[in-house]
């Protein structure tokens, strides 16, 4: 199966904000625009909507024999282009394998702390003390 490196840009300038690597470019740009969460891609991609646009992905490297080969040649752009003075959104200087995809098991949240245990109820309990 080949792999594919590719970038997202902002549709207007088309200035290159996240770098990433796949399988299957398709399912991958459909599942950046669906993500959901509080992570500066995420947030960047939200605002793009918010101005009426979609951000544009283009893949740069097609066909790379191997999955560890995608991951460096994916670092190394992030490297480059941070270099130059890209302000990327990318969490990470690159070279992690894929996230699950559509009918794959999805990563979970971890469970939340019973009643009380939280940086509210600690807040409570100092002003109770006051």
């Amino acid at each position: 199966m080949p792999f594919h490196v590719y970038v997202l840009k902002h549709p207007k300038t088309d200035a290159i904000r996240y770098v990433g690597q796949t399988s299957d470019p398709v399912a991958r740009f459909k599942q950046h625009l669906e993500e959901s969460g509080r992570t500066h891609k995420v947030r960047w991609i939200r605002a793009v909507y918010r101005a009426g646009l979609c951000p544009a992905m283009e893949v740069v490297f097609w066909d790379i024999d191997s999955q560890e080969r995608a991951c460096l040649m994916e670092m190394e752009l992030i490297s480059a282009l941070r270099a130059q003075g890209a302000k990327l959104v990318n969490g990470t200087d690159g070279g992690e394998p894929a996230m699950p995809f559509f009918g794959q098991k999805k990563w979970t949240k971890p469970k939340k702390r019973k009643h009380g245990r939280g940086r509210r109820a600690r807040k409570i309990a100092v002003l109770r003390e006051s």
